[in-house]
């Protein structure tokens, strides 16, 4: 059995704002395996990026968060460390790639400035063999001519190598743990394909574990070994790649890989899911999905479901689950 590596246990994510609550994240539990690729699929607006920054403890504290749980990585509650043992933690152990990269980068600074301030940070360099780490971090990406690009600025590259080089900030310490949230949204098509043949190259290259999180089950079904679904900041159906595609037990799961477009069927309107999702700050008091389920009973409408295990693998929130066809 592969050791648990990160486990998510009950995580809620709350934000006040005008004497209001929004539950962005709603008792969540998952976990990953080393050397592991879990995917984060749902809705724009779903908690998926929430999850990840709460993660790693980078929920603006502007937003008046509150979060509780427990976040276990390597055995240790991230959620119980200081500031700057967390400090030490991100980057070293765990590291993240965030949307856009030409937010994530700064305009003023060069590109290998950036990687070496990553290096730096965590382990004991001098400057000349920061720049050359720096270096080999961008050839581990494949930016061409590393040598020369280590002096370009961000607004000097394409978005495509921009994405490279976010990605190579990431891994330039080496963590065991990736979170890669939506990596391939500002790419055209070719470079998704080459840069989603990257991260799983380094992922196995480095031997790291990698949370993906993403609204495109195209990428989830190239990438990922399990998939967790996630619907207005829950998880609903928890299972393994395969199983989700051809065995979804959710009724959200399967309305979603019904709107996805099949190149075996005929033209014509795709399914759709009718209404939208709902409030934060006005959860329904029964399952979140009720509302816009065509098979909805009275129960549904009252009281939530509990997580249940259909099997050893395979997990689901949901009173009346599909049959397994």
């Amino acid at each position: 059995m592969a050791k648990r590596l990160l486990e998510v246990e009950n995580l809620k994510t709350y934000f006040r704002s005008q004497g209001q609550v929004f539950r962005a994240i709603d008792d969540v539990s998952l976990h990953v395996d080393e050397n592991e690729t879990l995917g984060i699929v749902g809705e724009s607006g779903s908690g998926k990026s929430t999850l990840g920054l709460s993660i790693l403890r980078l929920v603006p504290a502007a937003r008046n968060p509150f979060i509780a749980g427990r976040i276990l990585f390597d055995g240790r509650d991230l959620l119980t460390m200081s500031e700057g043992e967390m400090r030490a933690v991100r980057g070293s152990e765990i590291s993240m790639i965030l949307q856009d990269p030409m937010t994530s980068l700064n305009p003023v600074f060069t590109l290998g400035a950036q990687i070496e301030e990553a290096i730096l940070s965590h382990k004991k360099a001098g400057a000349q063999n920061a720049r050359a780490a720096a270096i080999e971090a961008l050839r581990q990406v494949r930016i061409a001519a590393p040598e020369t690009r280590v002096d370009s600025y961000p607004h000097q590259i394409s978005g495509g190598m921009r994405q490279r080089v976010v990605g190579a900030i990431a891994m330039a310490s080496q963590p065991r743990l990736l979170i890669a949230d939506e990596p391939t949204t500002s790419l055209d098509v070719t470079l998704q394909a080459q840069y989603l043949q990257l991260l799983k190259d380094l992922r196995a290259a480095h031997g790291m574990s990698l949370i993906l999180i993403t609204h495109d089950f195209g990428v989830v079904a190239r990438m990922c070994d399990r998939v967790a679904v996630m619907y207005a900041g829950s998880i609903v159906e928890t299972a393994p790649v395969r199983e989700i595609f051809h065995r979804p037990r959710h009724w959200y799961t399967a309305a979603l890989l019904a709107s996805m477009p099949k190149l075996d069927h005929p033209r014509g309107h795709l399914p759709t899911i009718e209404g939208a999702p709902p409030r934060l700050n006005d959860l329904p008091s029964g399952c979140k999905f009720a509302p816009r389920c065509a098979q909805a009973q009275s129960t549904c409408f009252t009281q939530m479901p509990e997580r249940q295990s259909i099997s050893p693998v395979h997990d689901i929130k949901c009173w009346y689950p599909r049959e397994a066809t």
